[in-house]
């Protein structure tokens, strides 16, 4: 009798993911722009609300920074309170802020949908295994 291969699902690690919002019920935030991030933790396909964090360092979308400041150094004040998630959701982000974000561990993707559809499309699409697998190997 020969052995039984199961091609059982690979379970999806835990991320914690910041949604850039302006009312929790939609991905409708720049992520600089954003009044709000609400955190979600994302455990085997399921999404539990964890807090909504206030974005005092919101910049007023006209790119400029203090004289002196750099581009990265704006992102990283917005950053900062995302720096315990491994991703990031927004309604628009930038080149520039999503290269500052990956060099600092973070991922990020564009939405325009509620923060059910785009936490759903999010992990339907493995972006999320595939960011801890890379993680792992490190």
């Amino acid at each position: 009798m020969s052995a039984v291969t199961h091609n059982a699902p690979v379970p999806l690690p835990n991320v914690r993911v910041a949604v850039a919002t302006s009312t929790g019920e939609r991905v409708d935030s720049h992520f600089s722009q954003s009044p709000f991030f609400d955190i979600y933790d994302i455990k085997e396909g399921a999404w539990t609300f964890a807090q909504r964090r206030a974005n005092t360092e919101a910049s007023c979308g006209c790119h400029s920074q203090t004289p002196g400041e750099s581009a990265g150094h704006a992102f990283a004040k917005v950053a900062v309170f995302i720096s315990d998630c491994q991703f990031v959701v927004a309604n628009r982000i930038g080149s520039g802020a999503v290269g500052y974000l990956v060099d600092h561990g973070i991922r990020a993707a564009q939405f325009d949908d509620t923060v059910g559809n785009a936490l759903r499309a999010l992990i339907a699409s493995g972006k999320l295994t595939k960011l801890l697998r890379r993680q792992e190997r490190k």
